[in-house]
């Protein structure tokens, strides 16, 4: 039998503190999939850029 008696504060601490780790988890995952997304909008939009510009240079020469 374990010597150590643990205050009810003590447990609600603890309690509480995997509460915000999971949390703090979950924050991170969440960000990471928003940063993940993000960088797949930039790189999207960056190729629609591009495309554009050759669709834009295409209708000029067609029009010399």
């Amino acid at each position: 039998m374990s010597s150590y008696i643990s205050s009810p504060f003590e447990l609600e601490e603890r309690r509480l503190q995997g509460i915000v780790n999971k949390c703090s988890d979950a924050l991170d995952a969440a960000l990471a999939h928003v940063m993940e997304q993000e960088k797949l909008i930039r790189l999207n939009a960056e190729k629609d850029k591009k495309k554009n510009s050759a669709h834009i240079i295409q209708i000029g020469r067609a029009h010399v």
